[in-house]
């Protein structure tokens, strides 16, 4: 293929870097083949282009939006969220498969507990590796645990009305926190379907087993 940054003085100086932060910015593949045109290159020495761009610095839409350096590590209240959370995976699995050995219910205390854990798991994940979709599945699992805990506190009292309160905190920090806005722009976080199709299933099952459980903790 014949050297199209000698032909075309427009072209920007280092094409393949060029591409590879459209590529970073969540372009699409037409969109860049698009942006390449305007320079004079054709359609599908511009598709080869994107094609060596991808293979060769390994560069996708899912990869994180920018370095350690340029915007410093989640620390702060993003980080005691993500410590809290996990420190509260590990308690409440090993507290449901504790119960159900004692009910002599292990073997669905356990499978209850796992999928306990996909969501959280998957959020916190997905945030310290500064995913597209991080901020919406941490901000879904609070969601989650607000309905929760709004339906507890109907059986259980105002004893849940604490725990209400700084689940509540948490969201709205997620929502305001200048920390999160900067690790994560709005105009480049990204839904995709499958992350949908998991915060519903998640919600559906384990709301629907919680009031089911303290239906029948009431009725006994």
């Amino acid at each position: 293929m014949v050297d199209l940054r000698e032909e075309m003085k427009s072209i920007p100086e280092n094409i393949e870097e060029y591409i590879a932060n459209e590529i970073k910015d969540n372009c699409s593949d037409e969109f860049i083949v698009n942006r390449l045109g305007n320079f004079g290159i054709k359609e599908e020495d511009a598709i080869l282009l994107i094609k060596k761009v991808k293979k060769e610095k390994k560069v996708n839409n899912e990869q994180s939006y920018f370095d350690d350096a340029e915007t410093g590590k989640i620390h702060g209240w993003l980080l005691f969220i993500l410590v809290l959370m996990g420190v509260g995976c590990i308690y409440g699995f090993v507290k449901n498969w504790v119960v159900s050995v004692v009910m002599n219910s292990w073997v669905w205390g356990i499978l209850v507990s796992l999928f306990q854990l996909i969501l959280p798991i998957l959020a916190i994940v997905r945030v310290v590796q500064k995913k597209p979709d991080g901020i919406f599945l941490l901000k879904s699992y609070f969601i989650i645990l607000i309905i929760e805990t709004s339906i507890s506190l109907f059986f259980e009292g105002p004893s849940m009305i604490v725990r209400l309160v700084f689940q509540i905190l948490m969201l709205v920090y997620l929502c305001l926190s200048t920390q999160v806005e900067e690790l994560f722009p709005k105009e480049k976080r990204k839904v995709r379907y499958y992350d949908w199709i998991i915060v519903g299933i998640y919600a559906f099952f384990w709301l629907f087993l919680l009031l089911l459980i303290d239906i029948c903790m009431e009725l006994v």
